[in-house]
């Protein structure tokens, strides 16, 4: 099944509970944090956001794509990260 963004109408295979697809979504909370952590208007914080997206989805891929295993290790040393992360908080 597939799924149309509410925010960019791309074709996608999931949206969030809000119809965000995976790269709007993203821009949509780092705007926010951008915007509630400092005083860039909102228009410069999706620009700011959108290009930290744009970066972080490129090395996830790139990345993915070069531990030659499907990404599974590398998906695997950032689920490790991502529990460390929440331990320290």
């Amino acid at each position: 099944m597939m799924f149309t963004c509410d925010c960019c109408k791309q074709t996608v295979q999931a949206v969030d509970e809000d119809g965000l697809c995976f790269g709007c979504e993203l821009i949509h909370q780092f705007a926010y944090v951008i915007e509630d952590e400092t005083d860039v208007p909102s228009d410069q914080a999706i620009d700011i956001a959108s290009n930290l997206v744009e970066y972080t989805k490129s090395r996830i891929l790139q990345l993915g794509v070069d531990v030659g295993d499907g990404g599974k290790s590398f998906f695997a040393d950032v689920a490790a990260g991502m529990v460390r992360v929440s331990k320290e908080h």
